[in-house]
């Protein structure tokens, strides 16, 4: 019975060891999805800012953007609100 409980909390310190490691890898690569983002912002904001899932805004077809309006969009889009 001993070296049964002796097997069994190698085999789950080993799994809480893998756990950690992938744990790490995850953040790892969300990390470098954001940068990603964050780079890609500059460019295509709409789409930046769908995979976010942050609503863009977009003024009524044929209405023109004030001065106000834009800075505000572009506040939003840059996470800075």
């Amino acid at each position: 019975m001993s070296m049964m409980i002796s097997s069994l909390k190698r085999r789950n310190e080993a799994l809480q060891n893998e756990c950690d490691s992938l744990a790490g890898g995850i953040d790892h690569l969300s990390n470098q999805l954001q940068e990603a983002y964050q780079l890609l912002q500059k460019y295509e904001p709409a789409y930046v800012a769908e995979k976010m899932g942050v609503p863009v805004l977009q003024p009524a077809p044929g209405r023109r953007l004030t001065a106000a309006e834009a800075e505000e969009i572009g506040k939003l889009q840059d996470g800075q609100v």
